[in-house]
C-alpha cells in the first residue's frame, strides 16, 4: 500500500482512468459493434485495475509492471478512437474530452 495515500481513491493517477472508463461506457453504450465496444472498454478498465492492484501491493518489486501497464492502456483506448473515428463511430476525438 502507498506510503502517501491510504486509499487508491484519492490517487489522482486512479481517478483520471475511471472517468475515462465511464466516458468510454458511456459513448459506446449504443454501439453495436459488439468486438470494437468490448475491446475499448476492456482497454479503459485495464488502466484503471492495473492502479488499483498495484496500489494494494505491499512491496515495490511489482510497480513497474503495473505501472508500464498504466501508461500503455491510454495509448490502446487512443488506438481504438482513432479507428472509431476511421469507421464513423465517432464523428471526431478530442484530446480534452478523453
Amino acid at each position: 500500500m502507498s506510503e502517501f495515500a491510504t486509499r487508491r481513491e484519492d490517487l489522482r493517477i486512479w481517478q483520471q482512468p475511471c472517468i475515462l472508463a465511464n466516458e468510454v461506457y458511456d459513448v459506446f453504450a449504443s454501439s453495436r459493434d459488439y468486438g470494437f465496444r468490448g475491446q475499448i472498454q476492456r482497454a479503459a478498465v485495464l488502466s484503471m485495475n492495473s492502479i488499483a492492484e498495484g496500489f494494494e501491493r505491499t512491496t515495490s518489486k511489482g510497480d513497474g509492471l503495473f505501472l508500464n501497464i498504466r501508461k500503455a492502456s491510454p495509448g490502446a483506448v487512443s488506438g481504438m478512437l482513432f479507428l472509431g473515428v476511421n469507421r464513423t463511430y465517432l464523428s471526431t476525438v478530442s484530446a480534452s474530452s478523453m
